[in-house]
């Protein structure tokens, strides 16, 4: 990869735009989470991993960023260090290659990248959950759910291609059902959708959760809390071994 000292001006706006949109979304789960429960929510929330030890945030994105880095490496060495060429002929390989090369780093990143999808909205739900423990617990998770992940993400892909027929304007709605769908798919990875079935659990007509509730007893159950801030209960971890 080529030194940021190096870098064109168009290189370092670019990147630039990229970190701010990776921060920006990172921001947003702990806002989606609430939305998606029920619960009050803010703008304020977007500020939440700044307040909450914002530093597993900054390890956990750096495990990520060094995945990107490293995936893409075959595409920043053939970009930077060889010759497009003088003839029509020699610039349309170069960026046939070039092309290739972006796509296949593309793809290694989100597969590599994928047991550790769940790591921010984990991180959002456990303020006391570190960086390195948040990208463990994500890929515990995703055992054996990562094509449910990948057929998720595809299933975006017609709506974003059509999007492209309306300037993108489109984007305004698909860009939160995207979001929204992807945080309901960690709800339901943490099983705290599986107590809204009839019969194990209701949902409170004043947006509180309650799973897995019996009448004659006072234990709520298992997974989602709503007298939890984070979420759920201290004793998440021994439903989730409980299952294995």
């Amino acid at each position: 990869m080529k030194p940021y000292i190096e870098w064109t001006k168009e290189e370092l706006v670019a990147e630039k735009a990229r970190l701010e949109q990776e921060f920006a979304e990172v921001k947003a789960k702990g806002l989606n989470l609430n939305i998606s429960r029920g619960k009050e929510f803010s703008l304020g929330d977007l500020g939440y991993f700044f307040r909450n030890q914002p530093d597993r945030v900054i390890i956990a994105g750096f495990v990520l960023a060094l995945i990107q880095v490293i995936t893409a490496i075959p595409y920043y060495y053939v970009s930077y260090t060889t010759d497009p060429g003088l003839t029509v002929e020699e610039q349309l390989q170069w960026f046939s290659t070039i092309f290739v090369l972006l796509a296949v780093s593309t793809l290694l990143n989100f597969l590599i990248s994928i047991p550790f999808a769940m790591t921010y909205f984990l991180m959002a739900d456990d303020p006391d959950l570190g960086g390195i423990q948040g990208l463990k617990e994500s890929a515990r998770l995703m055992k054996g759910n990562m094509w449910r992940y990948i057929k998720l993400n595809l299933s975006f892909v017609p709506l974003l291609f059509l999007s492209v027929f309306t300037f993108y304007i489109a984007l305004f709605w698909i860009m939160p059902y995207m979001e929204m769908s992807l945080v309901t798919f960690y709800r339901d990875l943490n099983g705290e959708l599986d107590h809204r079935l009839p019969g194990d659990g209701y949902y409170g007509g004043s947006g509180s959760f309650y799973n897995g509730y019996n009448a004659g007893s006072d234990d709520p159950g298992n997974g989602y809390d709503p007298e939890n801030q984070s979420g759920y209960r201290n004793d998440r971890e021994d439903d989730y071994n409980s299952e294995a």
